[in-house]
């Protein structure tokens, strides 16, 4: 578990597929996975390679999803357009080489963070709402059930 703290994570996400390296704890031996953003097996696949380990992402759907699920300090979000873009345009290229290039940066010590949009935080208070109602459908469900038997 110690050994996954130390190592960096990079994402990119182009359209609804993410890309993430993992790079060790030196910055080197990176391994790729990707998936897509959009679907419930697509963002497991994302946190189960995720693990405990910190990542920089672009700031999107699931970057609000990670600030939810993970710990804060495991998650440094960088501004699709003052970021990404910028290093697009610096010659970059999207998916593999973006996510490694995300995961030095990480490595390297660029982890400061932006903060969440006041949509974003909208986002995070409204995944927050539907599970406190489908928590409360599951107990008014099973409550009615004890009252029948």
């Amino acid at each position: 578990m110690e050994t996954q703290q130390r190592q960096a994570v990079g994402v990119d996400i182009v359209g609804n597929r993410f890309t993430l390296c993992i790079l060790d704890e030196d910055g080197k031996h990176p391994s790729y996975y990707s998936g897509r953003v959009d679907t419930p097996l697509g963002q497991a696949h994302f946190f189960n390679k995720v693990g405990k380990r910190r990542l920089l992402m672009p700031s999107s759907d699931l970057a609000v999803l990670a600030l939810k699920l993970l710990e804060s300090s495991q998650v440094v979000i960088k501004d699709e357009q003052e970021h990404y873009a910028v290093w697009a345009a610096a010659g970059v290229e999207r998916g593999r080489h973006m996510a490694r290039f995300a995961a030095l940066q990480l490595h390297q010590g660029s982890d400061s963070s932006i903060p969440i949009t006041a949509k974003q935080e909208q986002q995070l208070l409204l995944l927050q709402d539907a599970e406190l109602a489908s928590l409360l459908s599951v107990v008014g469900t099973s409550q009615q059930i004890a009252e029948d038997v």
